[in-house]
């Protein structure tokens, strides 16, 4: 196993929290190295999460906006036609340049790339397995590991009939039928996509509103959309059960606490079993992608998941996801700050903009 110079700063990951602190780091003079096992650069936002999804939404809605003016007779056209292969080859070029930058800043910044996957053994070094392992030392880390598919158990992926977000992007075909279980923000937009291509939807969510982090009048409207554009959408619902057939995937649904209409059509709990096939199944929830870890001697300073005993013993610092719960990601260059990593404080932030003293 090669060895690493020492860095005054190695950021485990190269998403928004990681790719921004090595950036901001190499332009404050700091020697940073970023360990990264994808072959691309942004991880889960720029690669197969908000960037992309967004590319796909303004593509959808595009079509949207197209087929409601030829309804409203602006355009004197026939049935309006898309070409799935070129909004999937916008889609991936959108992808490529965004992680092109990212390699270039990188360079411009001196920032060191070290592929390969991390493993923290101790509170300064790293050993990182790849085709060429090495072993890094830092006098700080920053875990910005980020997020990755959120398994749901009993039900095995395959990226072609039960799908994560990532097979969601890389469809070769619109699906005749969706299933999407989950109704936050990922799933009601790969919902909103594929009802604009022409996909039939169906939304499953435990809790009783879509979108549960949002406020209740905000589910309701989006509902309302959703249920006018043709989505079914069932809330206090659970898959009870899917099936893998050579048409697809056979969906059991279980609809909890229904009004006094659909009570009398269940049975005797009140609930309503709902069969939807074929499909295609989609688990589109995210997780903290973990770091891997291990117990050097008495030393307890790095735990599994993410804990204050790590910050109370070791200069280690997490980004984004992989202190966060909610799985909202914060932004890199505060974690310098956070770690005095640069021996100076950081300049206040004014969110209220200008104002009187």
């Amino acid at each position: 196993m090669s060895a690493q110079p020492p860095f005054d700063v190695a950021i485990i990951g190269a998403g928004p929290g990681g790719y921004v602190a090595a950036i901001r780091a190499g332009q404050l003079g700091l020697k940073a190295v970023v360990i990264e096992r994808d072959s691309r650069f942004g991880g889960t936002c720029t690669l197969r999460g908000c960037i992309p999804t967004k590319a796909l939404l303004r593509d959808a809605h595009l079509l949207h906006e197209v087929r409601k003016a030829v309804q409203q007779g602006l355009f004197k056209t026939g049935a309006i036609e898309f070409d799935f292969d070129k909004i999937q080859a916008r889609k991936n070029d959108i992808i490529g340049k965004s992680n092109k930058g990212i390699d270039y800043l990188f360079r411009k910044n001196k920032v060191t790339v070290v592929r390969g996957s991390a493993t923290l053994i101790s509170p300064t070094r790293i050993a990182v397995s790849g085709d060429t392992p090495s072993e890094i030392e830092a006098r700080n880390i920053i875990i910005a590991t980020g997020s990755e598919a959120k398994p749901l158990p009993g039900y095995t992926v395959d990226e072609k009939r039960i799908i994560t977000n990532v097979g969601a992007l890389d469809m070769a075909a619109v699906p005749q039928s969706l299933v999407v279980v989950g109704a936050g923000a990922v799933g009601v937009e790969f919902a909103s996509i594929y009802n604009a291509f022409g996909t039939k939807v169906t939304l499953l969510e435990a809790l009783p509103q879509l979108v549960p982090l949002e406020d209740e009048e905000i589910a309701k409207e989006l509902r309302r959309v959703f249920t006018r554009k043709g989505i079914d959408c069932y809330t206090s619902a659970r898959l009870e059960s899917a099936k893998t057939t050579d048409a697809g995937i056979e969906a059991v649904v279980r609809e909890h606490d229904v009004d006094e209409a659909w009570r009398r059509v269940g049975d005797q709990r009140g609930d309503v079993r709902r069969e939807i096939q074929p499909c295609r199944l989609a688990l589109l929830g995210r997780d903290v992608a973990h770091v891997q870890t291990r117990r050097v001697g008495d030393e307890d300073r790095i735990a599994d998941r993410w804990d204050q005993q790590a910050r109370q013993h070791a200069r280690v610092e997490a980004a984004g996801t992989e202190h966060d719960e909610v799985g909202l990601g914060d932004g890199g260059e505060g974690i310098l700050g956070r770690l005095d990593i640069v021996g100076r404080q950081p300049h206040a932030v004014d969110t209220l903009g200008p104002h009187d003293p």
